[in-house]
């Protein structure tokens, strides 16, 4: 920019050079001092650095400025950068004035951001880990229950089959830090009637496989691999095969399946602490992605499934016997209006930057207390309906939560 098209800028422009600071002689502490109030400013492709006119170097030299490039067109930030140097912000909630707050994580000035670093480099260490076999609540609980800060009240997101991990840490664990909010983002909460394509059930089965299998054998190898899903064999190998639900051998389901029959209550004998617990959410929001072909079939990240075969019409959640006869508590939640079905465009966890702020980040609010809408479900199977009642319940989602 030329010299005079900056001195008309400065003349001229209205907004700008008032905001940044920028006029000669007329520089306003307050902006400086106002701005340098945050607590972080996060800068995504910026290089605004001058002489402090707003408070940049200040914040900059309290460490509260971060600086952090993505690839990417114009706000197109991946699902990964946004969980990396966004969502971590939006977590942490405020401090109250004596330092306390509801999600046991409330500190004031460098002692807070110092214990909110610990946390987070603590969360992260929470990974369960597995030989190809089902992962265990039940270690992931002793890492959880082992982190101080979470033990007031947190919130899980969950993706895929981490869904069920996640409510089998809700379900399964006796004095379990209280869960806030649940977040199931492609879960197969009511299993899945098929296993995944080929790579990731080769993949899943050993990570160098990949390189052993062309498509052919691959696929005969996984259709071996169901021909025998109920095996004590596979059912302690292959993850997917504790969720794998044949509609047309539920008896070899219910008493061979290792963990989503217990999971659901689908045994015989009930156990109404499941429910118990489960209820205790204050929200379990249930997205489904609407060109999943993972979760087969997708309604099933809702806990509808086949009625009994796989060339019978899809249940919806609230028709099948699982949400009438209440075993773990989604009626329960329902009726309290604490149940969200929200359906996403996209294949399976694709999900857009902008569903994500609408429908995951409310949740991670500190009082955890959201309303939020989902498609209204009724009893009619057939796709032109299904996809109606998608639209309807996306449509009054953007009414309520816009």
């Amino acid at each position: 920019m030329k010299n005079q098209d900056i001195s008309a800028y400065l003349e001229k422009c209205r907004f700008l050079p008032k905001l940044n600071n920028e006029i000669p002689g007329h520089r306003n502490a307050t902006y400086k001092e106002r701005f340098s109030s945050l607590e972080n400013l996060v800068l995504i492709m910026t290089e605004l650095y001058k002489e402090d006119w707003i408070g940049l170097k200040t914040l900059d030299d309290a460490g509260k400025v971060k600086f952090i490039s993505v690839p990417g067109n114009h706000l197109g930030i991946s699902r990964s950068d946004m969980r990396k140097h966004v969502i971590p912000y939006l977590q942490d909630g405020s401090s109250s004035m004596d330092g306390s707050s509801k999600s046991g994580i409330g500190f004031s000035g460098d002692a807070r951001r110092k214990e909110l670093r610990m946390q987070r480099a603590a969360a992260a260490d929470v990974v369960e880990t597995s030989n190809g076999g089902w992962p265990s609540p039940f270690n992931l609980y002793l890492q959880v229950k082992s982190i101080w800060q979470l033990q007031n009240g947190y919130n899980i997101v969950a993706q895929s089959q981490g869904t069920l991990v996640g409510r089998g840490l809700v379900e399964f664990c006796d004095d379990a830090p209280p869960v806030m909010n649940f977040i199931s983002m492609g879960g197969p909460q009511a299993g899945v009637a098929s296993l995944p394509p080929c790579f990731p059930v080769c993949a899943t089965i050993h990570p160098s496989s990949v390189f052993l299998f062309n498509d052919f054998l691959c696929n005969r190898f996984s259709r071996l691999v169901e021909s025998g899903i109920y095996t004590d064999y596979v059912q302690a190998n292959l993850a997917p095969s504790g969720y794998t639900k044949f509609p047309n051998d539920l008896e070899a389901y219910l008493a061979k399946c290792s963990f989503l029959p217990q999971l659901n209550n689908e045994l015989p004998e009930k156990n109404s602490t499941y429910k118990e617990r489960l209820t205790s959410l204050n929200n379990l929001v249930l997205i489904m992605f609407e060109e999943d072909t993972i979760v087969i079939p997708r309604e099933s990240s809702w806990f509808g499934f086949f009625s009994d075969d796989y060339n019978g019409p899809i249940q919806f959640p609230r028709m099948t016997k699982l949400y009438r006869e209440d075993w773990i508590g989604l009626r329960t939640l329902d009726e309290t209006g604490r149940l969200k079905f929200i359906s996403v465009p996209g294949e399976h966890l694709l999900i857009s930057i902008f569903d994500t702020l609408r429908f995951v980040v409310p949740y991670l609010r500190e009082d955890g207390m959201v309303t939020a809408a989902g498609p209204n479900l009724n009893n009619n199977n057939t796709k032109e309906n299904k996809k109606r009642a998608s639209k309807q319940g996306l449509k009054k989602q953007d009414q309520l939560l816009s």
